[in-house]
């Protein structure tokens, strides 16, 4: 079982705030500032190994559990933690950058940050 101290509790709030803005930048930010946050985001798994705010969530020094397996954890869902990781990682990102691509691109629509 996953658990979090108080202290860890405040970082748990501002990562799940900032997963959200993630999951609607397709319809708040351009595109190809999308795409940037994507390299960002890659380049950070490869220097540091983790997401940043993972592992000051769970104190860890390795690569553990990711935000959506705590939240998968909490809501009484038992997956494989590896799997997860590869889909939030890898899968999600490519998902939100395709999605923005068909809304700004195919749809014309603007993005509501310019």
């Amino acid at each position: 079982m996953l658990h979090i101290h108080l202290k860890q509790a405040g970082i748990i709030w501002i990562h799940g705030l900032i997963i959200l803005l993630i999951w609607f930048s397709p319809f708040l930010f351009h595109w190809l500032g999308i795409l940037i946050g994507i390299a960002l985001y890659v380049v950070q798994i490869i220097i540091v190994g983790d997401c940043v705010l993972t592992r000051k969530q769970f104190g860890v020094k390795k690569r553990g559990p990711t935000f959506y397996y705590y939240l998968l954890v909490k809501l009484g869902f038992h997956p494989d933690m590896q799997r997860v990781r590869w889909i939030s990682d890898y899968i999600m990102p490519v998902i939100i950058f395709l999605l923005a691509i068909m809304w700004q691109v195919v749809l014309h629509h603007q993005p509501f940050v310019k």
